[in-house]
């Protein structure tokens, strides 16, 4: 008698009772749904590469995850734990194609219940080609203007040649030659930098060095040097008898030379000529050798052995 009392309850009015049923779980659905926390997270596209294909294109490398959680499960998950990718192994040959984003999640992430993720982007469109190999000589090129006053001497690049790797088109446009541009704005002093040879190259065009990761540059860097003439200069007697009288026969003119920096405020009046004349011990005409004395940095380029003319009675 219970049990047909129970089934009687069941079935009396069932239409309603199941309308009721579906009723509660969509409410608690929706209370499931509602309460759980999003948390949206930027996360980098890796590839995995293959010897035999490679994108030859510009594609997108960031997407958004959104992962729906209790708040503090999910507070804490960061772009360590959830990696994506798309493997180029899976490529049918070259072309146009829409790579599967696989997403991975760390264990700690796996663990978590409930969770929901969504993310902005399922597929990345990628234009194939062939990886090529190709040997190729470095091209340096200095830009940028040293130090007023220094001149860049000479430059050079070790390795001069490099392997490289990347897309058929991008290694056949190389035509063997690979341009590094390099700044030597202000520089003074000679130098050898070694620098990382990716940082020169265009991260889109997916070229690689797989030779080397480093270039030694090294410039030679010198004063520029500037060269004057100074005629007619004032010359010192020194020694000379009193009863003798002197007269100068020739000028005096000098090539002096030093660095751009110095000659620029360099004159006449900072060179000290003089003549010693205690040898002379009569009359007659003769040629005096001169001692020169300039600031520190000046020489003497000419004449070698600078004389003056005189005549003395």
């Amino acid at each position: 008698m219970a049990e047909r009392s129970f089934f009687s309850w069941i079935t009396n009015n069932w239409l309603p009772k199941i309308i009721c049923l579906l009723i509660a779980i969509i409410l608690f659905l929706v209370y499931r749904t509602t309460s759980l926390s999003t948390r949206k997270i930027n996360i980098a596209i890796d590839a995995v590469h293959t010897e035999k294909y490679i994108p030859v294109n510009a594609y997108t490398k960031t997407m958004v995850v959104e992962i729906r959680g209790e708040s503090e499960k999910i507070m804490n998950i960061t772009d360590r734990e959830v990696k994506a990718f798309i493997d180029f192994s899976e490529c049918k040959g070259e072309g146009p194609a829409n790579m599967d984003i696989h997403v991975r999640f760390s264990p700690a992430v796996q663990l978590i219940d409930p969770i929901e993720v969504i993310t902005s982007l399922e597929t990345v469109y990628v234009v194939v080609e062939k990886r090529a190999f190709a040997d190729v000589n470095i091209d340096l090129q200095l830009f940028g203007a040293v130090a007023g006053g220094y001149q860049l001497a000479s430059h050079s690049v070790t390795p001069e040649v490099v392997h490289v790797s990347g897309p058929q088109s991008i290694v056949d446009n190389l035509n063997g030659h690979l341009h590094i541009n390099y700044d030597i704005t202000g520089q003074r002093y000679s130098f050898s930098n070694n620098v990382d040879i990716a940082d020169f190259l265009d991260p889109d065009s997916n070229l690689t060095v797989v030779s080397t990761g480093v270039l030694e540059i090294s410039a030679k860097i010198e004063p520029i040097v500037i060269r004057e003439s100074f005629k007619n200069l004032h010359v010192t007697f020194v020694g000379l008898a009193e009863k003798f009288n002197l007269t100068q026969l020739t000028p005096v003119n000098l090539e002096i030379e030093s660095i751009k920096e110095t000659m620029e405020s360099f004159s006449a009046g900072m060179i000290t000529i003089v003549a010693d004349c205690s040898a002379i011990n009569g009359s007659g005409d003769f040629d005096l050798p001169l001692k020169i004395d300039l600031p520190d940095g000046v020489v003497l380029f000419s004449p070698e052995r600078p004389v003056v003319k005189v005549h003395v009675e």
